[in-house]
């Protein structure tokens, strides 16, 4: 099964403090409880309790005493084989279908601990040329994300939370040998620090709109965070003008230059400058922070 819904909210972890132990906890039994069975899974050292697991469609339900934690995607309840935009008011019906209807516990007891920020939208730039303008965000590098030797999207690990900017269409590609009729991206920020959640605890909290578009003004001012490098058309530079990109961006290169032939150095460099305003998408960063910015506005208005 292949699920791809694209929503304003993907992977989280959600708690459910219960008001007691369940019955039965300590036995290392099967558990019945909201009506699915948790297994037991033991410490392979003293055969203790480590959690009892229990699934819901695609979402993993793990209890840990009398907490009970829900993870993974609610977009992706139920869904098959679904690539297309998860509208918010699809979105709040997940929410409710889950917590609500299947676990009969109100959306005001169920806190928020992790939750992925996440948009889709249509790019019109290669991929490679793509990652490589995203360099750091912050003082952490990205790390490409590869697969049968392709670069998809790239990856950056911060202590608060994580960015990954891939080609949806690639990846779906590549991991499932599924294709797209669009070629589109995707830039999702996953929070896993509770401290943003403390004005909005539960799911109640983030499902209101209001709460959303604050949500997403961290979202964008993160994104804005990242250092990024102009992409470079090479389709409409000549093989040698490539190379002399290429060296000249290299820093020994062109402190070797200045050494020993600073007038050449110089004419090289005139000549890379006009060669990259030639070729140079300069407005691309704009270009795609209204795209996400539109989609939002979208996504928030169905």
């Amino acid at each position: 099964m292949i699920v791809q819904s694209v929503s304003m909210y993907d992977e989280g972890t959600y708690l459910i403090k219960l008001n007691k132990i369940p019955h039965g906890y300590y036995d290392k039994k099967v558990i019945h409880l909201f009506g699915l069975n948790f297994v037991p899974r033991l410490n392979s050292n003293n055969c203790e309790i480590k959690f009892y697991e229990s699934n819901l469609d695609n979402l993993n339900l793990r209890l840990i005493g009398s907490f009970l934690y829900i993870e993974n995607s609610i977009s992706k309840y139920g869904e098959i084989n679904n690539v297309t935009d998860l509208t918010y008011s699809k979105l709040i019906e997940k929410y409710y279908e889950v917590f609500v209807k299947k676990l009969k516990i109100p959306l005001n007891r169920v806190l928020v601990k992790k939750l992925a920020l996440c948009l889709t939208i249509p790019i019109n730039i290669k991929s490679d040329e793509l990652f490589l303008t995203y360099k750091r965000i912050l003082r952490n590098e990205f790390n490409k994300l590869i697969k049968r030797r392709r670069i998809y999207g790239v990856k950056a690990f911060l202590s608060d939370y994580s960015i990954k900017i891939y080609c949806k269409t690639l990846e779906m590609q590549l991991h499932y040998n599924t294709k797209m009729a669009d070629n589109v991206y995707r830039i999702e920020l996953y929070i896993h620090n509770s401290k943003y959640f403390k004005r909005f605890q539960t799911i109640e909290d983030i499902i209101k709109p209001e709460t959303i578009k604050i949500l997403y003004s961290q979202y964008f001012a993160i994104y804005n965070k990242i250092v990024k490098v102009t992409p470079i058309d090479y389709s409409k530079l000549s093989a040698k003008d490539i190379i002399k990109i290429q060296a000249f961006r290299d820093n020994m290169t062109t402190q070797i230059l200045k050494r020993y032939y600073p007038q050449s150095n110089k004419k090289y460099k005139s000549e890379c400058v006009r060669l990259l305003k030639k070729v140079s998408n300069t407005d691309f960063d704009e270009k795609i922070k209204n795209e996400l910015a539109n989609k939002l506005d979208y996504l928030l208005s169905h």
